[in-house]
């Protein structure tokens, strides 16, 4: 893994000398919902989706032919509700997003599609889980992981 981002980091050094870079802010509506079936295998019909937010900075720097690489930071906040005995239960995971890759990015328009490719990892910093009143920290327990990469 470690090699892997070091040719990353050495490729996109070494493609950034002639090219032209975008830096955008962003702001989004994120869709959660989890999956839980019990110890029968039944899924629980109350739960349901919730609508969290999310804060990020993407950097993209074009090289020759319209590819680029890039990279994005990300704050993401998920979750997702349920109602168990007319009590309300709140999932909330927070996590600190790192994603690096690249594309192509199709320079004809004013609005300028793209389509690519990255890996990411992202960091659980606070994971919390409310039922009714009572609050709980699910990272002081291990119940769930720290740390999620993968491909986007």
């Amino acid at each position: 893994m470690k090699k892997l981002i070091l040719s990353l980091l050495l490729a996109t050094s070494a493609t950034l000398s002639f090219s032209q870079s975008y830096v955008s802010f962003k702001y989004s509506q994120i869709y959660s919902k989890f999956y839980y079936r019990d110890e029968g295998g039944k899924p629980d019909a109350s739960l349901r989706a919730d609508m969290r937010t999310g804060y990020g900075i993407d950097f993209k720097r074009i090289v020759a032919g319209g590819f680029y690489v890039g990279a994005e930071a990300w704050y993401k906040n998920l979750g997702a509700v349920s109602y168990l005995n007319n009590q309300k239960l709140d999932w909330s995971l927070h996590y600190l997003d790192l994603n690096l890759g690249g594309g192509y990015m199709l320079q004809r328009f004013k609005v300028k599609p793209y389509i690519g490719v990255s890996f990411y990892g992202g960091y659980l910093f606070k994971a919390n889980q409310t039922i009714a009143t009572n609050y709980y920290n699910m990272l002081d327990n291990n119940t769930i992981k720290r740390w999620d990469y993968g491909i986007n």
